[in-house]
C-alpha cells in the first residue's frame, strides 16, 4: 500500500478532489479500498454532513474524528496493505444499503473488460455495492487504462461515470458515454 501511495501521487490527489466534488451534504456515500479512495475521503470538504460506508479502515481511519460523518464500516475478513474488508460478511452489509453515490477502486480499465481487480472477494463486494447505489464512480489514474487485472467487476459502460487525472484513450471515453457515463477530470 504505501509503495502504491506514492505511485501517481499528484494524479490520485486530483481524482480524489474530483470525485469528491460530485458529493452533496446529507448523501450516503460509499467509498471502496485501495489508494486512490483514500484520497477521495482526505478531499471531502471538512464541513461534509453525511454517512460514509466504507470497506477500508484506512477510509475509516481518515474519517474518525469528522464531527458531520457517520462512519460505517462493513465486516469481514481482513487483506493487510490496503486494510480491505471482504467475504460474505461485507457483502451481506453493502446488500442492505441504497448510497446516493459509490466511489469504486480499480486494478484495471479496459473498454472491452471494463472495471478489473485482483482479489476475488473484494470482486463480489464492489458488484454488491455497484448493484444497490444510485451513482456509482469509478476511480482510475492514467495508469489503469488499458491493464486487464484477474477478475471483472463490471463493464465500464454500466457507470455513472470514470474519475481520472487525464483525458482517457478515445476506446475507454466512447465505452464510458456508450453507457451514459461521463470522464470527470479535475
Amino acid at each position: 500500500f504505501t509503495e502504491r501511495a506514492g505511485t501517481a501521487a499528484e494524479a490520485k490527489r486530483h481524482i480524489g478532489r474530483a470525485a469528491a466534488a460530485l458529493v452533496r451534504p446529507g448523501q450516503t456515500i460509499v467509498i471502496d479500498v485501495g489508494t486512490t479512495a483514500v484520497d477521495v475521503a482526505r478531499a471531502l470538504p471538512l464541513d461534509f454532513t453525511g454517512t460514509v460506508a466504507t470497506c477500508s479502515l484506512l477510509v475509516a481511519a481518515e474519517l474518525s474524528e469528522r464531527p458531520g460523518v457517520e462512519v460505517l464500516v462493513s465486516g469481514g475478513r481482513l487483506r493487510s496493505g490496503d486494510l480491505a474488508l471482504s467475504n460474505s460478511l461485507a457483502q451481506a452489509f453493502f446488500a442492505d444499503l441504497n448510497p446516493d453515490v459509490a466511489f469504486l477502486g480499480s486494478g484495471g480499465v479496459d473498454a472491452v473488460a471494463g472495471l478489473t481487480d485482483y482479489y476475488l472477494d473484494e470482486i463480489a463486494v464492489r458488484r454488491t455495492i455497484h448493484g444497490n447505489a444510485a451513482r456509482s464512480f469509478v476511480l482510475a489514474d492514467s495508469s489503469k487504462f488499458g491493464r486487464v487485472a484477474r477478475h471483472r467487476v463490471a463493464g465500464i459502460d454500466e457507470f455513472a461515470g470514470l474519475v481520472t487525472e487525464t483525458e482517457p484513450p478515445p476506446s475507454i471515453r466512447d465505452a464510458v458515454t456508450r453507457g451514459g457515463g461521463v470522464v470527470v477530470l479535475p
